[in-house]
């Protein structure tokens, strides 16, 4: 269950960076129309998470499936009073989910947790020590130049810098290192980028 707060508290702060993808605005409706800058890629069904969008009547930050009307809108199931303006979504393709990718023009991202490593640092006693990382895959557009990618790998790198902290319930999460970077280039129709940040939590009993 530690695991699993640990992961929670680095899953809110994932879902808490800047979208990857603008919105233009929301429109005043049952279910509100989302409007974007440019042609999303989504298919209906898949699930966004929507951040920094102000103004509207009640806030829509949050992750929500959607339903798709046209090449740059598509609905939420969100009742919406006044309408909004900007900010942004991004699609993430969480471990063991079940994820469609969008198309070869929408960024996206997917998060691994591969290991929760412990170590016992005193004797006698039920606390632990957890050693682990996580790490995002960046996927971007093909042949689109590397401004983009480059910009939200900055962005995660101050995110998640050396001494931030992050906690769910009691449990806290310290980065311990800088985050590293490797650039794999082409992966299949995008270009992919990853980052690795290694944390370090207490356990006790």
């Amino acid at each position: 269950m530690s695991e699993l707060y640990i992961r929670r508290a680095i899953e809110t702060a994932i879902n808490g960076l800047d979208g990857m993808n603008a919105i233009a605005s929301s429109s005043i409706a049952t279910s509100t129309v989302i409007t974007t800058t440019s042609p999303h890629g989504l298919t209906s069904g898949m699930k966004v998470n929507i951040i920094g969008h102000t103004g509207s009547t009640p806030a829509i930050d949050g992750s929500y499936v959607v339903t798709v009307t046209g090449t740059s809108t598509f609905t939420i199931p969100k009742t919406v009073t006044v309408s909004g303006t900007g900010g942004g979504f991004t699609l993430t393709a969480w471990q063991n989910i079940p994820f469609t990718q969008p198309s070869a023009n929408t960024p996206w991202q997917q998060v691994w947790f591969p290991t929760f490593d412990a170590e016992n640092p005193t004797m006698g006693d039920d606390f632990y020590r957890i050693h682990s990382y996580f790490q995002i895959d960046l996927m971007y557009p093909l042949q689109k130049g590397t401004a983009a990618i480059d910009t939200r790998v900055e962005l995660i790198k101050n995110t998640f810098k050396r001494g931030a902290s992050f906690t769910n319930t009691d449990i806290t999460a310290r980065v311990e290192a800088t985050p590293s970077v490797v650039d794999y280039g082409p992966d299949g129709n995008f270009y992919k980028k990853c980052i690795k940040v290694r944390y370090w939590a207490d356990i006790f009993p």
